[in-house]
C-alpha cells in the first residue's frame, strides 16, 4: 500500500514529535516534563479472610487420669463393684471394705468431711473474688483487697498469680479470657470437691447403719482403665470420658501458641473433622538437651458441640424394636401386592440395608483414644480484610491508579497467605493497583495501560481515516 502526500506529511510530523519528546525526556534532569507511565499489568484489591497457622500432628487421649486408693489400715478389702472398661458416674459404688475400728473410722471420716468443707469454702471464696474483680486497662494495679489476704493459702496464691496475669495482659479482651479461664477451672474443681464430699458423707452414713461395712463411691466420672487385682495402690484408675488431642511444639512454634487459639482437627484415617482450641501449653520442654531441638507439649480440647453430635450419633442407632417395626411395615405392604416369596426377598433386602446402615452409624464416630489427627493451629487471623497479590507490593509501598494518575502510597502489611498479602493500612477494597514494575514508575504521573487486543471491537475501526486517527493517537501520547 502506497502512502499519498498527505500521509507522508503526517508521518514526518509524528517522527519529529517523537524525536523531540525523546530529547526532552533525555535532557530533563530536573524532572520538569510530565512522563507518562506505561502499566502492563494491574489488579484490584479484594476482600478476604486471612490467617496464619502451624501444621502439626497429635494423638487423642483422655483429658485427665484420676486415682482411687485403699488404706488397708482402715479395714479389710471385700470386693470390687466395677470392672475394667466400665463407665462410672459421680456417686457410683466402686468397692467395699470391712472396718477394723468403728470409732477410729468414724473420726477419720468426720475429719475428712471437715477438711473437704474447708477446701470447698476456699474455692467458693476464690471464685467470688475473681468474679468481682474488674480488669483495668492499665497494668500493674491489682485489687488491694485480694493482696491483703493471707497469701500462704494455696488458693490465695493461685488466685494472685492469675490476677497478675490479668493485669499483665495486652488488652481488656485478653484479660477477660484469663479471668474466665480461672473461673472455669475453679468451677470444675468445685464440682469434684462436692462429689468427693458426697462420697465421704455417704460412707459415714453407711457406717452408722451397718456398723462395720463401707462402700466407697466414685468422686469422678469416666472409664475404669485399670483395676489392681493385687490391691496395690492405686486401687482403681479412672480416665475422664472427655477427649483431648496431645501434641508437641518446636521452640519457634512455642513462641506463637497460647491457650485459646482455634484449632482445626482432622482424623488421619477417617478424614472426619472437628473444631477445637488450645487448652494448655507447657512451659517446660519434654526433653531438655543442650544440643538438639526442644519439644513443648500442648493440649487441644474439642468444642462443646462434639459431645452433642456424638450423642446424636448414638441416638440414631437402630434397636430391635425399630427393626421389627420396619420389617412389619414392609410385610404389610408386600402382602398387598406380592406373594410370600417376594415378601421373603424384600425382607432380606430390608435386613441387608438395615445392617449396612448400622455399620455406617457405628463407623461414624472415629474419635477414639490412640487415634492420630492432623492439627492446624490458627495463630493469627483477620476477617474481611483488604488483600493484594504479592506482585503489586513495591517494598512497603504500592502504586495506586487514581483518576488517570499513578500515585505511590506507603502501606502496612499483615498476614501473607499463599501469594496474597493483607494490607492493614494504605488501601481500601476495590482500589486499582499497578503490578510488575518492570519499568521505573514515577509518582503523580499520568499512565497508560497495555492494549488488551481480545477486547478491541475491530469492526469499529473500519473507516477511511484509520491511519490519521492512529497517528493522532500516537502524537497525543
Amino acid at each position: 500500500m502506497r502512502l499519498n502526500r498527505r500521509h507522508k506529511i503526517w508521518l514526518v510530523l509524528a517522527s519529529l514529535l517523537i524525536i523531540v519528546n525523546i530529547c526532552l525526556i533525555y535532557f530533563d534532569k530536573e524532572q520538569k516534563v510530565a512522563k507518562t507511565t506505561h502499566i502492563k499489568e494491574w489488579t484490584k484489591t479484594t476482600e478476604q479472610d486471612m490467617y496464619e497457622s502451624i501444621l502439626t500432628e497429635g494423638v487423642l487421649d483422655f483429658s485427665t487420669e484420676n486415682y482411687v486408693y485403699f488404706d488397708d489400715q482402715l479395714g479389710e478389702f471385700q470386693s470390687f463393684l466395677v470392672e475394667k472398661g466400665e463407665e462410672v458416674r459421680l456417686g457410683e459404688s466402686l468397692y467395699t471394705y470391712q472396718i477394723h475400728n468403728y470409732y477410729e473410722t468414724q473420726s477419720n471420716l468426720e475429719s475428712e468431711i471437715e477438711k473437704i468443707n474447708g477446701e470447698i469454702s476456699a474455692i467458693e471464696a476464690a471464685i467470688s473474688k475473681m468474679e468481682s474483680f474488674q480488669p483495668s486497662s492499665s497494668s500493674g494495679h491489682a485489687d488491694s483487697q485480694i493482696y491483703e489476704d493471707d497469701t500462704s493459702n494455696p488458693e490465695e496464691s493461685f488466685l494472685i498469680s492469675f490476677i497478675e496475669a490479668i493485669n499483665g495482659a495486652q488488652d481488656l479482651g485478653q484479660a477477660e479470657v484469663i479471668k474466665e479461664q480461672y473461673i472455669t477451672e475453679k468451677e470444675k474443681e468445685l464440682e469434684l470437691k462436692n462429689a468427693e464430699l458426697n462420697s465421704v458423707e455417704s460412707q459415714l452414713s453407711e457406717l452408722t447403719q451397718t456398723g462395720d461395712t463401707i462402700t466407697v463411691e466414685s468422686p469422678y466420672e469416666g472409664i475404669i482403665s485399670d483395676v489392681s487385682e493385687t490391691l496395690e495402690d492405686p486401687l482403681l484408675t479412672i480416665q475422664s470420658d472427655e477427649l483431648v488431642v496431645k501434641s508437641e511444639l518446636t521452640e519457634q512454634e512455642h513462641l506463637n501458641v497460647e491457650p485459646g487459639l482455634s484449632v482445626h482437627i482432622e482424623m488421619k484415617e477417617s478424614g472426619q473433622t472437628k473444631e477445637g482450641k488450645v487448652e494448655k501449653v507447657s512451659q517446660i520442654p519434654e526433653n531438655l538437651h543442650l544440643k538438639g531441638n526442644s519439644k513443648y507439649s500442648f493440649l487441644v480440647s474439642f468444642e462443646e458441640e462434639m459431645d452433642d453430635e456424638v450423642n446424636d450419633e448414638e441416638n440414631t442407632g437402630f434397636n430391635d424394636d425399630d427393626m421389627n417395626d420396619d420389617t412389619g411395615d414392609d410385610r404389610d405392604l408386600n402382602e398387598s401386592i406380592n406373594d410370600e416369596l417376594n415378601n421373603d426377598e424384600n425382607n432380606d433386602d430390608s435386613n441387608n440395608e438395615s445392617n449396612n446402615d448400622m455399620d455406617e452409624v457405628s463407623g461414624e464416630n472415629q474419635f477414639v483414644p490412640g487415634y492420630h489427627a492432623a492439627l492446624e493451629v490458627v495463630t493469627e487471623e483477620s476477617t474481611n480484610t483488604p488483600v493484594i497479590h504479592q506482585n503489586a507490593l513495591d517494598g512497603l509501598s504500592i502504586w495506586k491508579m487514581i483518576d488517570g494518575q499513578l500515585v505511590k502510597e506507603p502501606v502496612q502489611t499483615g498476614i501473607q497467605m499463599d501469594k496474597k498479602i493483607e494490607i492493614e493500612k494504605g488501601v481500601e477494597t476495590g482500589d486499582w493497583i499497578a503490578e510488575r514494575m518492570e519499568d521505573k514508575f514515577v509518582s503523580h504521573s499520568p499512565f497508560i495501560t497495555s492494549l488488551q487486543v481480545s477486547k478491541v471491537e475491530w469492526s469499529h475501526l473500519k473507516n477511511d481515516r484509520w491511519f490519521r486517527d492512529m497517528m493522532i493517537g500516537i502524537i497525543a501520547r
